[in-house]
């Protein structure tokens, strides 16, 4: 088999194509035909790249965290201030994704569920890797800010984003991210700090 002139940019088109598709619908409900179609390009040529359709689906999930983190977080990290005010700015982003059109919800947790007879799944992976980094993400802020409990707090934050895009998906009504936001701040507010517990 001839190999692709530009292989870096051919997989990015399927890539791009199996985010169209596998977000739209799902991936267990999509083919590798309706990816290959999608790209413009044959089975065959989509195969070269991904092996299997559970490669590609891997990918696909991986990519996906990968844009999905570098948008909220940055969206967090414009905001000048302290960890609470960066966190009200990350559920502000998650509302602004949720009222777009085209919105099916929170990716990995979809896959998931797609995948819940196959715990083991690269796919499933990956989506449990991306909520982690997130958590991450907020423990380190949360250090950085002088939080005592940041593993439960980061934690906790979690349950309320999860929860929010849950709300969302299902209702549709960003008055959820609202809330989530709100009780976002509040449980920061009440949280204990050593610079000012000690004052």
């Amino acid at each position: 088999m001839a190999r692709p002139k530009h292989p870096q940019e051919t997989r990015q088109r399927l890539l791009a194509a199996a985010d169209e598709v596998f977000y739209a619908h799902g991936i267990r409900n999509s083919s590798v035909d309706e990816v290959a179609q999608r790209a413009g390009l044959t089975k065959r040529t989509l195969y070269y790249h991904f092996p299997s359709k559970d490669n590609l689906a891997a990918a696909y999930v991986q990519q996906r965290s990968d844009l999905t983190l570098a948008r909220l977080i940055g969206a967090a990290s414009s905001v000048a201030g302290p960890f609470a005010a960066k966190v009200a700015a990350l559920f502000d982003a998650v509302e602004r994704s949720a009222t777009q059109a085209g919105w099916n919800g929170c990716p990995f947790i979809r896959t998931a569920g797609e995948f819940v007879d196959e715990p083991r799944h690269e796919a499933v992976r990956h989506a449990s890797q991306h909520k982690k980094n997130l958590e991450a993400w907020f423990q380190a802020e949360l250090v950085k800010d002088g939080y005592a409990g940041h593993q439960r707090l980061a934690r906790q934050l979690m349950v309320l984003v999860d929860g929010a895009v849950a709300q969302l998906l299902l209702h549709r009504d960003p008055a959820y991210s609202q809330a989530a936001k709100q009780a976002a701040a509040a449980l920061l507010g009440s949280a204990r700090r050593p610079a000012a517990a000690s004052r």
